[in-house]
């Protein structure tokens, strides 16, 4: 079975579910073609990474510039009409001229695909990969489908019910954020599919720290609301708890984050990006896993953050909120503990229960453990991925059937 993915680019070190997500396609079989938008790195030697190219090397003929408008809103069919009037004149515009500007890029992605004789193409994040995606389908007369995940759903809602519409299914990795997409369309209900990322237990060891550690990873960006982790520290400092602290990861909120370190007198490590083996490793240090998101002001948030499903695997104690789709991996005193959304004080709590009480906080990890095990397995969950492709192609195959043969 033949299916092209479009992504943003591969391999990328925050996107490691995608990672395992094709590793496992390939080890079941399916035979994948990696478009992405993003140039590879020169170690990503791989003969199935085809790159698109950015918008200026998708042009065809400088004429073309006159006619993009016109084709790239024919591309669409005028399904659009009905989401734009929806949104903020400024994000309409916005919208519309990144349909416009990625239609080159949706058009060189038809021809790969008609050369490349691909039947199927899925695409990952239902904002720009998934409008070129379904340009690119309506210019070759193949389906496509599209995985939502956070943002694309939560803040970056452009056409998003349109390509709903015409896609043949949408993948999603939480019940919660299943619900939000049927309900943003109720038309396209039944295609909605939750198939939770996925990881293989046999790659993780078990944690054995050997000195209070609170581990946390994640992009320092306002929804994983690290801020209330350093708080937290600093309450824990305050009553003079013996505890170190490291936080893998970069972004925009890293410089507010070292201040207010310094102004809380947290005891914090910031460590940067580190190589996926190397957080492997600090897991296997932890004491205690700690990822304490919330809502952003622009409506931003985690859905099931796959570092999560990491941290339950190395069983390490961990202790988070109830944002997004989280409580279908953390549940209160089950698989581990759950603190309010930009509550320092009681994530202080939380963080002090699992060091104090390391017998209740290892059954909690060991719970934690079991559940990855039964409901996020890599095996399985892909298994049902390609299942889908399957189903996809079989649907096509038949209505092929019924119009050759009425």
């Amino acid at each position: 079975m033949k299916v092209g993915y479009l992504l943003v680019g591969y391999p990328i070190l925050t996107e490691r579910f995608i990672f395992r997500e094709v590793q496992e396609l390939l080890r079941q079989g399916v035979d994948l073609t990696l478009f992405v938008l993003r140039k590879p790195p020169p170690d990503a030697a791989d003969r199935r990474i085809v790159y698109l190219g950015g918008v200026r090397e998708s042009f065809g003929a400088p004429a073309d510039a006159l006619h993009l408008p016109s084709l790239a809103l024919r591309c669409l069919d005028g399904e659009s009409s009905a989401d734009l009037p929806a949104l903020p004149l400024t994000r309409r515009v916005v919208s519309a001229l990144s349909t416009v500007r990625n239609y080159p890029v949706a058009r060189k992605l038809a021809l790969e695909l008609v050369v490349k004789q691909i039947p199927l193409l899925h695409a990952h994040f239902g904002n720009i990969p998934a409008t070129i995606a379904m340009m690119a389908a309506r210019l070759t007369n193949i389906p496509f489908s599209f995985t939502a995940h956070a943002s694309d759903i939560f803040t970056d809602r452009a056409l998003l019910r349109t390509k709903m519409r015409a896609a043949a299914a949408v993948v999603t990795c939480s019940d919660y954020t299943a619900r939000i997409l049927e309900s943003l369309c109720p038309e396209a209900s039944n295609k909605v599919k939750r198939i939770y990322h996925g990881i293989d237990p046999a790659e993780f060891e078990p944690a054995v720290p050997s000195e209070p550690l609170v581990l946390a990873v994640g992009r320092m960006v306002e929804k994983k609301g690290f801020i209330n982790l350093v708080r937290a520290l600093g309450i824990l400092q305050k009553r003079r708890r013996l505890v170190h602290a490291e936080l893998i990861g970069e972004g925009p909120l890293k410089e507010e984050l070292l201040h207010e370190a310094w102004r809380v007198s947290a005891p914090v490590v910031f460590l940067g990006e580190k190589p996926y083996d190397e957080v492997k490793r600090h897991l296997k240090r932890a004491s205690v896993f700690v990822l304490p998101s919330v809502i952003a002001p622009d409506s931003d948030r985690d859905n099931i953050p796959n570092v999560l499903l990491e941290a339950a695997a190395s069983r390490v104690p961990i202790v988070t909120t109830n944002t997004g789709g989280i409580p279908e991996l953390i549940e209160h005193g089950k698989t581990g503990l759950i603190a309010y959304p930009n509550n320092p004080e009681e994530l202080a709590d939380r963080i002090a229960f699992v060091l104090d009480h390391p017998a209740d906080a290892q059954a909690l990890a060991r719970a934690a453990e079991e559940h990855v095990r039964k409901r996020f397995s890599i095996h399985e969950n892909v298994a049902q991925l390609r299942k889908l492709f399957e189903h996809i192609l079989d649907d096509k195959q038949r209505r092929s059937n019924s119009v050759n043969h009425p």
